[in-house]
C-alpha cells in the first residue's frame, strides 16, 4: 500500500503454527464444531486461522472480507511515522499472546508492540493507544511505528497470535480439554472417572480420549476395557491390536 510518494507500507497477518481476566479462546472455541476447534484451523478458508478470527472479532465459519486493519501515516516533529489500527474483541485475552512486528527487508523481524496473555498493557518500543468501543464491543488499538519513515524506505508489518496453554488447577489436563469434556478447570479432578469407563480423567486426556464418553470411538466397547486388552479405544472397529491373533473369545459384562 502506498502511503505517499516513494514510501509504502505492507502488512500481512501471520499465525505461528503453534494463543487472568479477559476473553478466553478455550471458551470461545466451544461454539465451533470439534473437528474445527484447533487454534491453527481455518475452517472457512479465508487464510485467517481461528486464533486470529477470535481476537479480531471475525466469523470463524464464514469467509469474510479483508480484515479491517487500517494503515496510515502521521506527521511529527521528528518525521512521518507509519500507523496501524485494528479492533480487538477485548483489551486482554486470557490464553492468547499478540505481537506486532516490523522490518525493512521482510526478512529480519523485530517486535514493536506485544500484548501478553492476561495483560492489559502493550509493551515494546512502538507507541500504543487503546480506546474502548461503544456497547462493550471491544477495543480499538492504534500503534505508531517505533522509527520514522525515510524517503524510499520499505516498511513491513505483521500481526501474530500464539496460544498460551492454560491449566489453572494444575491437574495435568488443559482447561480447554476440561471444558470440552464437562470437567472442572478449577478443580483437580485428574484421578476421577467422569464417564465411569475404568480410566481416570487424566488417563483419558493423555490417551486422546473423551473423558465424558465411556466409548470414545463408539464401537460398542468402553474405553477401559479396550485399553485393558491392548485394543485401541480411539479407533472404530479395532477391538484387538493388529498383532493380536484373534483366536480367543473374550466376553465382558457389562458390554458398555
Amino acid at each position: 500500500m502506498h502511503s505517499s510518494g516513494t514510501t509504502w507500507l505492507w502488512i500481512t497477518l501471520l499465525f505461528p503454527a503453534l494463543a487472568t481476566g479477559g476473553a478466553s479462546y478455550a471458551t470461545w472455541s466451544l461454539a465451533i464444531p470439534e473437528e474445527h476447534r484447533e487454534f491453527s484451523a481455518d475452517p472457512d478458508g479465508d487464510f485467517r486461522p481461528n486464533g486470529l478470527e477470535f481476537v479480531l472479532v471475525t466469523p470463524s465459519l464464514d469467509s469474510d472480507p479483508p480484515n479491517p486493519i487500517l494503515l496510515g501515516q502521521t506527521e511529527t516533529a521528528t518525521g512521518p511515522y507509519a500507523t496501524i489500527t485494528f479492533d480487538l474483541a477485548d483489551e486482554t485475552f486470557e490464553d492468547v499472546n499478540l505481537t506486532l512486528e516490523a522490518t525493512t527487508d521482510a526478512a529480519s523481524w523485530e517486535p514493536i508492540a506485544s500484548l501478553s496473555a492476561s495483560a492489559t498493557l502493550w509493551t515494546g518500543p512502538a507507541l500504543v493507544a487503546t480506546q474502548s468501543l461503544p456497547a462493550s464491543s471491544g477495543v480499538r488499538v492504534s500503534v505508531r511505528d517505533s522509527i520514522p519513515l525515510a524517503p524510499g524506505q520499505k516498511r513491513f508489518f505483521r500481526l501474530t497470535a500464539s496460544r498460551q496453554i492454560l491449566d489453572h488447577d494444575g491437574d495435568g489436563m488443559t482447561d480447554v480439554y476440561e471444558a470440552a469434556n464437562d470437567l472442572d478447570p478449577s478443580l483437580n479432578d485428574s484421578a476421577a472417572d467422569r464417564d465411569g469407563d475404568g480410566l481416570s480423567n487424566l488417563e483419558e486426556f493423555e490417551l486422546g480420549l473423551r473423558a465424558n464418553q465411556r466409548d470414545s470411538d463408539q464401537d460398542g466397547w468402553h474405553d477401559g476395557f479396550e485399553q485393558t486388552i491392548g485394543s485401541n479405544p480411539s479407533q472404530v472397529g479395532q477391538l484387538f491390536p493388529v498383532s493380536h491373533p484373534a483366536t480367543q473369545l473374550i466376553i465382558h459384562l457389562p458390554m458398555r
